[in-house]
């Protein structure tokens, strides 16, 4: 199964990336997480159209987002929604206090799907220099339980852009 969920994953990135120039590209790392137990391989990668392509629509990107093992350890099964996040702000790195952003802290792209603990997505942004910022994250929709105004970061990582 998971053989054919990566095969179509790669055979759609390869359509979307024919069609379309690639300028930003990055990982998205598990926060504050060196056990090795889980996947650390959530990448992201932005497209402009090439002129004469019907997406994604002109003035936008379509930027793909795809990785595994988003949840809790050991099954890392997560079934659910993520805020995609962009920020200037440095990811964070803390011990003994959760990784996570405010909303004020970011600007939400969109959402996207956890199925199984894994995210395979496409979502579209509005192509800007203040747009291309420097760290992309993906954080829990609800705020995090002891921490009013927080949400935790699930990824978090630096892009760059050509």
């Amino acid at each position: 199964m998971r053989f054919k969920l990566a095969f179509a994953a790669m055979l759609t990135l390869a359509l979307l990336a024919s069609a379309c120039t690639l300028v930003g590209q990055g990982a998205l790392n598990v926060a504050n997480d060196q056990s090795g137990i889980g996947a650390d391989n959530t990448t992201f990668h932005a497209f402009a159209a090439d002129s004469g392509d019907p997406f994604p629509p002109a003035g936008y990107l379509n930027l793909f987002v795809r990785g595994d093992d988003f949840g809790s350890p050991p099954s890392y099964g997560m079934n659910g929604y993520l805020y995609l996040v962009r920020t200037n702000l440095p990811c964070p790195q803390s011990e003994g206090a959760p990784e996570a952003f405010t909303l004020a802290d970011v600007t939400i792209i969109g959402v996207v799907t956890v199925t199984n603990g894994s995210v395979n997505q496409s979502s579209i942004m509005l192509d800007s220099p203040a747009a291309r910022q420097f760290r992309f994250a993906s954080m829990e929709i609800p705020e995090l339980a002891g921490y009013p105004g927080l949400h935790l970061l699930e990824r978090c990582g630096t892009i760059t852009w050509s």
